[in-house]
């Protein structure tokens, strides 16, 4: 049984301040079955779901899929801000490497060593951490 179905089933029916005896009286059914599916020991026939959807008052679409794609939802979100915050550190990075000179030095390894392959700003980064690193080699030596 899908592991995000029984979540789901089960956060409705806390949602709903119900308990599983509750819903199996509903449903006609044994409070045992209503553990099973949250437990994802078994699943919902279709003429319990079609009933749970309305004593939810939820779409099918709910239950079956919009739990699923939430949680990937938020999942994808987290992964993206954590990157955007990496990405906004390290181009404060480089910044302050651009004018002190031996931050040039750490900027390019925190870029080498942070950004991954994927990353679509990898590229871009690693070359302004480098022309900072070549500002400050030759404010360095130029001195």
């Amino acid at each position: 049984m899908n592991c995000k179905l029984k979540k789901r089933l089960k956060q409705l029916r806390l949602e709903n301040k119900y308990s599983q005896q509750q819903i199996a009286d509903k449903l006609n059914i044994t409070r045992q079955a209503v553990s099973k599916w949250e437990n994802g020991k078994s699943i919902p026939d279709i003429e319990n779901l079609k009933l749970l959807c309305e004593i939810y008052n939820v779409s099918l679409d709910n239950i079956l899929e919009n739990s699923v794609l939430t949680e990937e939802k938020i999942s994808v979100r987290k992964n993206s801000v954590r990157s955007e915050m990496r990405h906004c550190a390290l181009v404060l990075n480089i910044v302050a490497s651009y004018f002190l000179a031996p931050f040039g030095f750490i900027t390019l390894a925190a870029v080498l060593f942070f950004m991954k392959r994927t990353d679509e700003h990898r590229l871009l980064l690693t070359f302004l951490s480098l022309m900072a690193l070549i500002k400050n080699i030759h404010s360095t030596y130029y001195i």
